[in-house]
């Protein structure tokens, strides 16, 4: 079974600005398993195996300072 998902996030820099976000849904993420965006949002399609399919979503900001 397959579920679409919308997932939103946010991010703030007291200091500065926001230029982009890095998402993955890898346990453990490396360099290579982070995808960049300028969005706030994205649409996933979803595998659901079992009565129980649990997936782990990561977001990190970056600023202008990088």
């Amino acid at each position: 079974t397959q579920s679409v998902q919308t997932i939103y996030w946010d991010g703030r820099d007291p200091d500065g600005f926001i230029t982009g976000f890095y998402y993955t849904f890898a346990d453990d993420p490396t360099v290579d398993d982070w995808t960049w965006t300028t969005e706030r949002f994205g649409v996933f399609p979803l595998v659901l195996s079992g009565n129980d399919t649990i997936y782990q979503f990561q977001v990190k900001a970056v600023d202008n300072s990088g």
